[in-house]
Parts: structure tokens; C-alpha cells; sequence
């Protein structure tokens, strides 16, 4: 048997299936962006007054006399700025406040103020009642792996913790950072890495658990690119944006572990930071980290 088939057959068949095409990869791309987004909203508070714990940095003077059980807080690294989140129980948003505090994420700045590069600093957090006596000492946790790299004399970086214990169990929280692992012979630091044509701009993706209310977000974009002459690995970037009180607003850490920079070599960069509360950018800050390859 023989099918005919009109020209005009072939014509719709030539540019309605590319653009049917084309629409189900942007509505699947969208989809998994607004996916991706509501398993992150786990650290945004929903909808209702809801009293987190309030956090110290401390100083000098602050630092206990004894020391705790799991380790000794070090001034080797200040804590320049502390930003806390509450961790609820339950994933995606919800319109109700009835989400459960399950724990704290405490991100913010920290520099190097000793004699030695830092390296796999211990997150140490001290408990405290209304009366501010001290209840426990307790070990955080990264909240991304491996985010902490060496940290040379005299520089900042972003530090991003959490632990999981009720907040309703204590009153205040302090952080502070166990630095006894230094770098004796640390990695030269690579200054030829550089993100050019960088920009950060306010974004909205659609949300299932509020398709009227559209979700305000920050993305991130510019071409991380060697100057240099010798090949880097293990690359890694990471941004954190900051408010008018100097708090973290959003941050967001990318590896690029499979990826080798030979002399001027790009690789495109396109971040989303979701906000962890309501606030204006006051600012943004990056850090590039990477291995030479010898």
C-alpha cells in the first residue's frame, strides 16, 4: 500500500515537532530548577513569626577557661560575622508555620588571624540557657562537603555549619573554630585564576506549593578563566551575598572536580543562590579555589 503524504503534511511535521521539541526541554528545565529549589527551602523559614536561638561571636575574652569535651576553640580564626538559618523537619514550603525547628545552620565570615595556614578547622558550638549559663559544648558539621579550604594569614572565607539539636533546648548559641591541623607546607596560592565578565542578578522561578507567588532568587554568572601557565584542578567556587548588617543573605558552592585550566582556558559559571530570609544585597563576595597541576 501506498501513503500519501501533502506537502503540508511535511511542512507542520518540519516546524511544529522542533518547536514542540524545544518547549518540552524548557517546561522540564524548568521544572527541575523549581524541584531543585524547593528541596533547598529546607533552610528558609516559613510563613509566621518563628523565635530562632540567638548567636554569639565570640572574642578573645569569651573563650573558655577550661576546655570543653570535644576540643578547644581556637583563636587562630575570628569569626567576623555569624548569620543563623533554622533547619526544619519537613522538605519543600509550606504555608503554615507548623514546620518543626529540627536545628541551627550558622553561616558567615572567618579569618585567619595566626601564623600558620589554616586547614580542617572543627566547627565547635556552645550551648546556653536564658540565664546564659553554659549547658554543652557541642561538634558542628559542614553543611557542604569539603567547603572549607586552606586558609592563608590574614584572609577571609565563607563558613557554612549546622547542627542538629532542638532549638527550643537552649536559649543562645556560640561558634567558634578548633584550628589545631595547620599547613606547614601549603599549595602556593594560585592568583592567576580570575572570574571575568561576573554578574549577580535577581531572578523568579515558578513554585508548585505557591504557583501564584513566584520564587525570588539570586543567579550568579561570569567565566572562570587561567592566566597562568600551569594547568588547575580540583577547582571549586564559592558565593555568598550580604545584606546592609553584614549578614549572609544566600551562598552557594559549585565543584568543578572533572575539569583541568590549561593557559587560558574558560569554563562558564551560572550559580542560583536562594535567599535564606527576606532581605536587600548590599553586596557579593567570590572565592576561587583550585590545585596546580605540576
Amino acid at each position: 500500500m501506498i501513503k500519501y503524504y501533502s506537502p503540508f503534511m511535511k511542512y507542520l511535521v518540519l516546524v511544529i515537532l522542533p518547536i514542540f521539541c524545544i518547549t518540552a526541554f524548557c517546561i522540564a528545565a524548568g521544572i527541575t530548577f523549581a524541584l531543585r529549589i524547593s528541596r533547598n527551602l529546607k533552610t528558609t523559614q516559613p510563613q509566621g513569626e518563628v523565635e530562632l536561638p540567638e548567636v554569639i561571636i565570640p572574642t578573645e575574652e569569651d573563650l573558655p577557661e577550661a576546655e570543653p569535651p570535644s576540643s578547644t576553640p581556637s583563636a587562630k580564626l575570628k569569626v567576623m560575622s555569624a548569620t543563623l538559618v533554622g533547619l526544619w523537619e519537613n522538605e519543600g514550603y509550606s504555608e503554615k508555620a507548623e514546620s518543626k525547628l529540627a536545628g541551627v545552620r550558622i553561616l558567615g565570615e572567618v579569618k585567619n588571624v595566626g601564623g600558620q595556614v589554616a586547614s580542617e578547622p572543627t566547627p565547635v558550638f556552645r550551648l546556653f540557657d536564658e540565664g546564659n549559663q553554659f549547658l554543652a559544648s557541642k561538634k558542628g558539621t559542614w553543611t557542604v562537603p569539603d567547603s572549607f579550604h586552606p586558609l592563608p594569614i590574614g584572609e577571609e572565607i565563607l563558613y557554612d555549619t549546622y547542627l542538629s539539636v532542638e532549638p527550643e533546648s537552649f536559649h543562645s548559641i556560640e561558634i567558634s573554630f578548633n584550628t589545631q591541623s595547620v599547613l606547614t607546607n601549603p599549595n602556593p596560592r594560585i592568583e592567576n585564576l580570575k572570574i571575568k565578565d561576573r554578574a549577580i542578578a535577581q531572578k523568579e522561578a515558578s513554585s508548585f506549593a505557591k504557583p501564584n507567588r513566584p520564587l525570588q532568587y539570586l543567579q550568579f554568572s561570569g567565566t572562570l578563566v587561567n592566566l597562568g601557565k600551569i594547568p588547575v584542578t580540583d577547582l571549586a567556587v564559592s558565593v555568598w551575598v550580604k545584606d546592609s548588617e553584614n549578614k549572609i543573605l544566600a551562598a552557594e558552592y559549585v565543584k568543578y572536580s572533572q575539569d583541568i585550566l590549561t593557559t587560558e582556558q574558560e569554563i562558564p559559571i551560572l550559580m542560583n543562590l536562594l535567599p535564606f530570609r527576606d532581605g536587600d544585597m548590599k553586596d557579593h563576595k567570590v572565592a576561587i579555589y583550585g590545585k596546580t597541576l605540576e
